[in-house]
């Protein structure tokens, strides 16, 4: 029987497991309502997911690594108060400058959870008991996702965008109380060493610049990629010499497979993840459905998605996951190239289907890579392992919201949303697409190479 601590550890972090996702995918369908509310651009709007993630991805590591240093549960709390405490800017927000404010502060608190949460489970709760807590905090990752839409969908048309924030408000309001009352239980050694400041410092300006990089179509992206390329020689060099490094780079060095997985992993957000963004603005501005019924079409791959990815996990400790995850990997990218010829008059049900396969393709490849990751390094170094790949993960979304903004500022320019034409807006969805697709057959050779690299660290 699991001890009531373990219970109270368990619902705090599953709660916030249930938040973040269900944000990140909730607000895409509120896109087309706070551009007609603000008469935002479509690259201006696209800030509104990208500043969460960019964020995200800048001190996810940094953050991560000072929890293990001093204290994995005070870094959550912080991190539960300042979800609650941004979402309540958001939803009071009186421009788009002031949302994505607001969004920014969410994002740094999401690294704050995304750091800690697992790691939290992994050390406070009891070793018979474990497999089962991770087990329903990824459920609850997979809930978040999909209910997002559908939710996300429903609130913004019944009650107005502000309303997601509101729920979000509520879920975690109730998440902090929850913390502050198991934290009285908690105790946690702080270790002595010397945190890596200077290696924080490089990593997040190497990050920045190498995503904003990506986002831009002006010739400061040059200087910005030649920028990213030398401060990554840098941290490089940095960090092989660093006693305590921020990250952990020796993972890298002579291990192919873990190499391999984290690049699918890296490449196969970077291919997925503004799918919802695409459709959101494709069903609302270009076809004319309401929120609601949007959201409950984009359902479907996050609902797929969810159920194989359970019984595939399954799979993955009886069959070689390298293999599953190329499979999946693989489904992605067939369904990634039938995206590449929808038009403004396509029958719905036929992206809808595609939909469903990439939901698929997600579940055969998410639980296998993670299980490949894992498995390609000891014990010891498992929960570096984790961190690293939940960087790739962030890194990859953010990628792509960065090229989701990127075509839309070739394809409609700073045309507001409600106004932008229809053509042009269908034709940058499908640049985008083609984008996305080229990605995922570099994914599939990732993917392909980690399976037939097996060596172990």
């Amino acid at each position: 029987i699991m001890r009531h601590e373990d219970k109270l550890i368990l619902s705090a972090t599953t709660i916030t497991a249930f938040l973040t996702p269900f944000m990140g995918s909730s607000i895409n369908l509120a896109i087309p309502e706070i551009g007609a509310e603000f008469s935002g651009s479509v690259v201006l709007l696209s800030w509104i997911v990208s500043a969460y993630l960019l964020t995200s991805a800048l001190f996810i590591v940094p953050i991560g690594r000072y929890a293990d240093m001093r204290g994995r549960w005070r870094i959550f709390e912080c991190g539960s108060l300042f979800f609650a405490l941004s979402a309540f800017i958001c939803m009071l927000a009186p421009s788009i400058q002031i949302l994505i404010l607001g969004r920014i502060i969410q994002g740094i608190a999401g690294a704050m959870i995304y750091a800690t949460s697992i790691a939290i489970i992994a050390v406070h709760i009891q070793r018979e008991h474990r497999g089962y807590a991770l087990g329903i905090n990824v459920a609850c990752v997979y809930l978040g996702t999909t209910l997002g839409p559908f939710l996300g969908g429903t609130l913004t048309e019944c009650f107005g965008w502000r309303s997601i924030f509101l729920f979000t408000i509520i879920i975690a309001t109730i998440a902090l109380i929850n913390t502050l009352h198991v934290a009285k239980g908690i105790r946690e050694e702080k270790g002595t060493e010397k945190y890596d400041t200077c290696g924080a410092i490089i990593y997040a300006a190497m990050i920045l610049a190498a995503m904003l990089a990506v986002s831009t179509e002006s010739r400061a992206s040059i200087p910005l990629f030649i920028a990213a390329a030398i401060l990554f020689a840098v941290f490089y060099v940095y960090e092989l010499r660093h006693d305590n490094p921020v990250f952990q780079i020796r993972l890298f060095k002579g291990n192919k497979r873990f190499t391999y997985a984290n690049l699918a992993a890296l490449i196969n957000y970077s291919s997925t993840f503004a799918i919802g963004f695409f459709f959101s603005i494709y069903l609302q501005t270009v076809r004319g459905f309401d929120p609601m019924i949007s959201g409950m079409l984009l359902i479907s791959q996050p609902l797929f998605q969810m159920i194989f990815s359970v019984y595939v996990g399954k799979l993955s400790d009886r069959y070689d996951s390298g293999m599953l995850a190329a499979f999946g990997m693989g489904l992605i990218t067939v369904s990634l190239s039938t995206f590449i010829f929808i038009t403004a008059d396509t029958p719905i049900w036929m992206p809808m289907i595609a939909l469903c396969f990439t939901g698929i393709g997600y579940g055969c490849f998410s639980a296998p890579n993670t299980h490949t990751v894992m498995d390609s390094v000891d014990d010891t170094s498992s929960g570096v392992a984790s961190g690293v790949l939940s960087t790739m993960r962030v890194s990859g979304m953010m990628i792509s919201m960065a090229l989701a903004s990127l075509v839309f500022s070739i394809g409609v320019g700073s045309a507001v949303l409600a106004d932008a034409d229809r053509g042009a807006l269908v034709s940058s969805i499908n640049l985008g697409f083609t984008l996305f697709l080229f990605l995922g057959i570099i994914g599939t050779c990732a993917s392909l190479a980690a399976y037939k690299s097996r060596k172990r660290v």
